[in-house]
């Protein structure tokens, strides 16, 4: 299923592991509100689109996708 924007109420979450969870869609423009996050890992999913840009990337950040 796909990635839920509710999630972007957990402000304080610093890692992120989803690999092969079939997850679909998206990021959500919605996650952009998870400002502590250092990791999402996200590889083995049939994701589909693009990071959006309000998603904060900030230096040291590991965006990890890999479909």
């Amino acid at each position: 299923g796909p990635l839920p924007a509710e999630w972007s109420s957990m402000t304080k979450i610093t890692y992120m592991s989803f690999h092969n969870n079939q997850l679909t869609g998206s990021l959500p423009a919605e996650w952009s509100t998870m400002t502590q996050v250092k990791e999402i890992h996200l590889q083995d999913n049939p994701l589909t689109g693009l990071v959006p840009e309000a998603l904060p990337m900030p230096a040291g950040m590991a965006l990890v996708v890999r479909m």
